[in-house]
């Protein structure tokens, strides 16, 4: 994993959310569009983190986070363990149904973040189906401030086509954000049967983060 983490490098543009959002999503504020961003879009030739963030991941059998667990993929990273018997990529982060438990990405930021942007791929409804019940795949979020949880929150895929962006805000501001995957879950939100399905669950690879720093939020609300 050494040598992979050596060519891991984050392709870092900083600017004004106004002039890069030419055409912004109908889904984000217009009070949004005056403060400064940075982002962050990932692939699979980077070395070093750039662009005020640092990425971890904690395989199934890992015993804590570190960088040299981060799978990298042209289309993304996650965390670089097999969660699961059918052939995937194993660069996504992935719930593993015969552990019953997931791996994890976690974004550490240098500074207090106020909201940050997910891209995700590889991320579909309709994923799997049982005894004629179609299972979604389905994530999750934790953002932190040191130890103290700010907020979390759940996600699933918008579309069939794998790709869902993901906006997360918080009350307060957060320095470390860290996501996994769930099991499938029925459109109703019903999660599937252990044991039902195990040689696939739900996962997916982080394309691009951008986020807002709480200076930028506080000078924007200052003026």
């Amino acid at each position: 994993m050494t040598g992979y983490t050596a060519r891991f490098i984050f392709l870092v543009s900083m600017f004004c959310i106004d002039a890069a959002f030419a055409h912004p999503s109908p889904a984000t504020p217009a009070h949004l569009h005056d403060v400064s961003w940075i982002e962050v879009s990932m692939d699979s030739d980077a070395t070093t983190a750039r662009g005020g963030l640092h990425v971890l991941a904690q395989n199934i059998h890992d015993t804590a986070p570190n960088p040299d667990s981060v799978g990298r993929h042209r289309d993304g990273i996650g965390a670089a363990g097999a969660q699961a018997s059918a052939p995937a990529i194993k660069a996504e982060t992935g719930f593993d149904p015969v552990q019953n438990r997931s791996e994890q990405i976690i974004i550490v930021f240098d500074q207090p973040v106020m909201r940050a942007d997910v891209d995700v791929t590889y991320f579909y409804r309709g994923e799997a189906e049982q005894a004629g019940t179609v299972y979604h795949e389905r994530g999750g979020w934790r953002a932190y401030r040191g130890k103290l949880e700010i907020g979390q929150g759940l996600f699933l895929p918008e579309t069939a086509g794998g790709t869902h962006q993901i906006v997360i805000t918080t009350r307060e501001p957060f320095d470390r954000l860290e996501m996994f995957a769930t099991p499938y879950v029925t459109e109703s939100g019903l999660e599937i049967e252990p044991g039902l399905i195990t040689t696939d669950s739900s996962d997916f690879l982080i394309q691009r983060i951008a986020y807002r720093p709480q200076r930028e939020a506080h000078a924007s609300a200052g003026h």
